[in-house]
Formats: structure tokens, sequence, C-alpha cells
């Protein structure tokens, strides 16, 4: 299933959330900020693959996300989760010996590559490592199994959740905890 927002809008909320100024990704592009502009208003309907590709690239996504095509490949950059997550994994790394590291067949090159911040983190791509180092993505995230959390815990952890996902999604999560509740699955 596609994103439903515009191509516009992605690039716009990329750019945002990548703290970049119009100015800076025209840099990036070698364009012009009004061609900027043009983008992220849509002026432009049919984007041509020699513009997605360098667009992808210089807001460390991919051009399957820019394009609505993939939301498992949507950057998860923003909210400080990518951060958090790149040195939860370099503590990880860095305490293990590097002779296990070299014979486990973990990809050392994309976890390199994910810690420096060359590669846009994707929830793939978290999930591809998680498997790597036999972890879940809460235990990389150092969060506490749901099952061994006080009931205050969980609270906490449901409303902030619920407070960092975009208006259309928190719709539909909500929609979802009502059939829970209504259901008796719980």
């Amino acid at each position: 299933m596609g994103d439903t927002s515009s191509i516009g809008k992605r690039i716009h909320d990329r750019r945002i959330e990548l703290g970049y100024s119009v100015e800076s990704l025209a840099e990036k592009l070698g364009k012009n900020r009004a061609t900027v502009y043009r983008y992220e208003s849509d002026a432009i309907e049919n984007f041509p693959v020699s513009v997605i590709a360098p667009l992808a690239e210089a807001l460390k996504t991919t051009p399957a996300y820019l394009m609505g095509w993939d939301e498992n490949d949507s950057p998860i950059e923003s909210g400080g989760y990518a951060k958090a997550f790149r040195e939860r994994l370099e503590e990880i790394i860095i305490g293990c010996d590097q002779a296990d590291l070299d014979e486990s067949g973990i990809d050392l090159h994309l976890i390199h590559d994910v810690i420096h911040g060359n590669v846009p983190l994707s929830f793939e791509t978290a999930c591809e490592i998680a498997d790597q180092v036999g972890m879940s993505l809460d235990e990389i995230m150092g969060k506490k199994d749901p099952a061994l959390m006080s009931e205050n815990e969980v609270d906490s952890e449901i409303i902030q959740l619920l407070s960092e996902l975009p208006p259309e999604k928190l719709r539909a999560a909500v929609t979802y905890i009502r059939f829970l509740t209504k259901s008796g699955d719980m």
C-alpha cells in the first residue's frame, strides 16, 4: 500500500525533517530555489528519473518513498528515533568482540553506514539490522518488554507513541484501539 500524500509534500516534509533550508537542498541538487519550490508545490507533474534519484539521495531516502510507492521505505529520521537507534547500535557493536562480529555474518558495512548516517534509516533497514544482531527493535532501543512494565509505564508509552503519530495515522490507531476494546481481544 503506497503513501497517499503528494510527492511535493513528501519532499517538503523530508527536507524539514533533515533540517535543510530550501537553499541548502537546491545547492545539493545543483538547482535554484525556485525549482525546489516547484517540486514542493507539485508544480511539476511528471518527475523524470534523472530528478528523482538525486533528490532521494539528497534527502537521504529512496525514490520509492518519494514517489509514494512503498511505505516501508519511508525514513524514520524524525522524532529522534533514528539518532537514538544509531547511538544504541553503535554502543552494541562497540561492545562486541571484533572476531565474533567477523564470524557472525552481520553486514558490518550496512551497520557502519547506518551508524554514520550514510544511508537513510527505514523501518525495513532497522528490522534487518535487528534480525542480524539477534535482538528486537525494542531491545536495541533499550525498551522494556511490555509484560514487565507497570500499568503507568505502559500508559506513558502509549501516550508517547500516539503523540508521535501524524494525524492521519493517529485516526487509524484510535480506530484500531476502539476495535480492540469492543471486540474483547484485550
